[in-house]
């Protein structure tokens, strides 16, 4: 699956590529050593849906919206990751 995103990413404009790359990376690694299925599962599924959405015919959007129920179910450390990434992607 990983190795699934990289390629993918080779679409994306130079610089989404290398914040999209960077991010992938770090989150596989930080789930290395996660083992409950449940939480395995909900990692791999949306992966695959990002996946789904980078290999879709229409690319002028990446992406979706989040919806205030995604964002409420986070953690504040989720939370901090999501700003971190919209700055990043935007060059601040």
């Amino acid at each position: 699956l990983l190795r699934s995103l990289l390629r993918a990413h080779r679409g994306l404009p130079g610089e989404m590529r290398k914040l999209g790359d960077k991010y992938v990376m770090k989150e596989f690694k930080d789930t290395r050593d996660v083992t409950k299925p449940e939480h395995l599962a909900a990692f791999r599924g949306a992966w695959e849906h990002y996946l789904a959405q980078l290999r879709a015919p229409d690319r002028g959007r990446v992406g979706d919206e989040l919806s205030e129920d995604t964002v409420d179910k986070m953690s504040d450390e989720q939370r901090n990751q999501l700003i971190e990434l919209r700055l990043g992607a935007q060059g601040k």
